[in-house]
């Protein structure tokens, strides 16, 4: 029954555009402190973007998080060329995070792939002077904003490899480029 459950939310993430969805182990799933130093000196959406940090659960947390799950869908979008790509992918693992609820997993949730795009414009949290997580109240799509895996502490790079799939790194921006969500689903 449970690898019926899996197998149907794999053809349902296929079916929206999704190359691969790999099922793993949360034990496989890296988390480390210096993912979060990469978003806050290397990202312009930290601290303006209520999926970024720091409105985000710290790594600490991310780990407790994943000691309460067993197995988790990886999610592989495939020669992307456009980050704001990103806001359909966000919408749709929104809704395959729904499905897998309805379809038997209560405790589904989702970490999605780069900055928010769900607004389409600044976000609420830019200009906030002494920013807190009691703000995400002010996000406009806060039933459907995840996340990122990154923006959590994930190690996206490593964890994808633990999945048993080839990561490259982009080398410039007129490169297509693979993006990676999480589906955390007991």
């Amino acid at each position: 029954m449970l690898e019926e459950k899996i197998a149907a939310l794999k053809e349902k993430a296929i079916e929206n555009g999704v190359f691969t969805a790999t099922l793993m182990p949360t034990k496989d799933i890296i988390v480390g402190d210096w993912v979060l130093q990469k978003c806050e000196f290397g990202c312009g959406k930290y601290g303006n973007c209520f999926t970024c940090p720091p409105f985000t659960p710290e790594p600490s947390e991310t780990s407790e998080t994943m000691g309460k799950y067993k197995r988790a869908l990886l999610i592989e979008y495939k020669g992307l060329h456009d980050v704001m790509q990103w806001k359909k992918i966000q919408e749709d693992m929104h809704k395959l995070e729904r499905s897998a609820f309805l379809s038997g997993f209560p405790k589904a949730l989702a970490y999605v792939c780069g900055g928010c795009k769900l607004c389409g414009g600044p976000c609420p949290a830019e200009g906030l002077e002494e920013p807190k997580k009691s703000d995400l109240k002010k996000c406009r799509k806060r039933m459907v904003a995840r996340p990122s895996m990154e923006a959590c502490g994930i190690d996206v790079y490593n964890t994808v490899r633990n999945a048993g799939l080839e990561l490259n790194f982009v080398q410039d921006k007129e490169s297509s480029f693979n993006s990676y969500c999480l589906l955390l689903l007991d």
